[in-house]
């Protein structure tokens, strides 16, 4: 009987506790100009390696950087103190977590964000910006966050500082919008060049792996 009572009061300690289920945890973030479909078989490809994943939408043509973290910040909310938590961006998803978590670092969190991998970052802008935001029509297009997102060195995404959690970034060898050299963040962990492009880098075989061994590993 007693071992029943015990089996009985665990279970009822555990059902009101949710946030004592660890779990380990994904949350993928797309670029700009896309939607949550781009990380959809990203998504399907890391939940069988066990993860649970959730694919964060946005509407990255609306509004900022900025106001876009804060509603990731929501989402980051809702996990538990024995949760663990990575991030898996697209090109401006990984700022979007960059400044997500130069926010986080000064705050108690609620549970444990262990690594983050970006794909094909425009860490130090993306010359492809540079071009388009001179034309009213694309910054119409494209939102505010465009001009955050420009090589200039007092740019929105050249003032950010460096990331405070274990960070590795994929660059793609032909990516004419982020070369290689504007995707190297201040404090990465890892960096990988693959040869592939910008648009589906996160649909290539060999880019999945990279990006599950560094959330297991934390290196390339």
């Amino acid at each position: 009987m007693r071992h029943s009572a015990a089996a009985i009061s665990l279970f009822c300690f555990l059902f009101f506790h949710p946030d004592l289920h660890s779990a380990q945890h994904i949350i993928l973030v797309h670029g700009l100009g896309r939607s949550t479909l781009s990380m959809h078989f990203l998504g399907k490809y890391l939940e069988k390696e066990g993860f649970v994943v959730h694919n964060f939408g946005y509407n990255s043509t609306s509004d900022s950087i900025p106001v876009f973290s804060i509603s990731l910040l929501r989402e980051v909310w809702k996990y538990g103190r024995t949760d663990t938590l990575f991030f898996v961006t697209h090109s401006m998803g990984g700022i979007v977590v960059r400044h997500l978590l130069t926010r986080l670092a000064r705050t108690q969190l609620p549970c444990t964000i262990l690594r983050v991998v970006m794909l094909a970052p425009p860490n130090r802008g993306s010359p492809w910006a540079d071009v388009f935001v001179k034309n009213p029509v694309a910054n119409f297009l494209l939102g505010p966050s465009l001009a955050m997102l420009t090589a200039d060195t007092h740019s929105f995404v050249n003032r950010l500082g460096p990331v405070p959690f274990a960070t590795g970034v994929i660059a793609g060898e032909y990516d004419a919008k982020v070369p290689p050299a504007q995707a190297h963040c201040p404090g990465e962990k890892g960096f990988f060049i693959a040869p592939c492009g910008h648009t589906f880098i996160m649909d290539n075989d060999f880019v999945r792996k990279k990006t599950l061994l560094f959330l297991k590993t934390g290196q390339f």
